[in-house]
């Protein structure tokens, strides 16, 4: 378990992180979640040693933080590649730092990840999903007990964003390797991860999983539903709120999930059809735009 407490940080006179304590499981996947400056680079490093809080403490299963330094497996944007050397030679260079003296190792890493057909050819002709990959096989060479990614698929084209999920998924799950991971793009967090921290200018937000935060931040359940019912005859029909937004489509808003089933037969009830029927907002999106506003 890493277990951050009371951590502040500053670079001069300028705040990045003030007094934020957060407790990250053994053995998940954590999306950390905040807009441009909120300090997530700045946390990642902290958290992986690189660099000291100000004040506060970070402690991995409750030992100082140096002792996670050679547990941990860090991919950042810039991949930390060396371009003039092959992946194996990449490889090679990295395990022997790590001491790491296993060749077959380096072999299974490469298969892993679908490298083997490249294990010989310069890393400056690789495409950006190759890079990617290359350098999250660099980070598993010590087998880590903890993986943090920053923006991991940034760049990537659909078919390289899939492939790097799905191997950070098979690499949580195979190994149990915990992962933190930090991505502009919520939709490719909510496939991967288990549990969710934002933070905003700095500050500690909230922290759960998906469930749990649509619990305590959208108490509401926004529905979209496609219908033949007639715009006009909506604000007379129904007692709940209906918004009509199209010709053919309204939207609606229940306490919970038990009030649509009614509602939609009330529809079918009056002689018109339900065509679809979508819960809208429900998602990581609904809920990082719900903390943004709840923290302005």
């Amino acid at each position: 378990m890493l277990t951050l407490q009371n951590i502040s940080k500053t670079f001069g006179d300028r705040l990045v992180l003030s007094d934020m304590s957060l407790t990250i499981p053994r053995g998940k996947v954590v999306g950390l979640i905040g807009p441009n400056g909120a300090g997530k680079t700045t946390l990642i490093r902290i958290m992986n040693g690189v660099i000291s809080p100000t004040h506060g403490t970070v402690r991995y299963d409750d030992q100082p933080i140096e002792a996670l330094r050679t547990k941990a497996g860090i991919v950042t944007e810039s991949a930390g590649l060396y371009p003039d050397m092959t992946a194996l030679e990449n490889l090679t260079f990295y395990a022997s730092l790590y001491g790491v003296r296993n060749k077959n190792h380096l072999l299974e890493l490469l298969n892993q990840f679908d490298l083997t057909h490249v294990r010989d050819v310069y890393v400056h002709t690789f495409s950006t999903g190759m890079k990617k990959r290359l350098a999250l096989a660099k980070a598993m060479l010590h087998d880590p007990e903890i993986l943090f990614l920053d923006e991991p698929t940034n760049g990537l084209d659909p078919d390289g964003i899939r492939q790097v999920l799905d191997m950070i998924r098979s690499v949580n799950q195979t190994k149990g390797t915990t992962v933190i991971i930090t991505s502009h793009l919520l939709y490719q967090l909510e496939s991967v991860c288990d549990a969710y921290i934002f933070i905003e200018q700095g500050r500690f937000i909230d922290q759960g999983t998906l469930a749990d935060l649509l619990k305590r931040h959208q108490t509401a359940i926004r529905v979209r539903i496609r219908t033949n019912l007639p715009p006009g005859s909506v604000h007379t029909m129904f007692e709940t709120a209906v918004a009509p937004v199209a010709s053919d489509v309204i939207e609606v808003s229940f306490k919970d999930e038990t009030c649509i089933s009614p509602f939609l037969k009330q529809i079918i009830d009056q002689g018109y059809a339900v065509y679809e029927c979508q819960v809208i907002d429900r998602d990581l999106e609904g809920v990082y735009f719900k903390l943004r506003g709840e923290t302005k």
